[in-house]
């Protein structure tokens, strides 16, 4: 792969992707071996691979986006304050 022909963001899209699909493959492995010694009356619902799969589970728990109004900007850089909806999240 020749990376100056991409820019960053296309280059970070294909690091991410390249992760979560070596992620399905050994979350797919791992509940395949964990069903194989599971035992049916303490789990009575399969292992699946998401059960596994820390990329996904990082996407599922993503939090949204902080919104702020424009002032918090001034408030941030020339005053020095935190919005009141960003105390406590740093």
């Amino acid at each position: 792969m020749e990376p100056w022909r991409y820019t960053l963001r296309e280059l970070k899209w294909q690091a991410d992707e390249t992760l979560a699909q070596a992620w399905n493959h050994t979350a797919a492995i791992s509940a395949m071996l964990a069903n194989t010694v599971r035992d049916k009356k303490q789990k009575g619902t399969p292992f699946v691979p998401a059960d596994f799969n820390p990329v996904e589970l990082a996407r599922r728990r993503r939090e949204k986006p902080i919104t702020v109004p424009m002032t918090a900007l001034r408030d941030v850089f020339i005053d020095g304050k935190l919005p009141e909806n960003l105390k406590g999240r740093w």
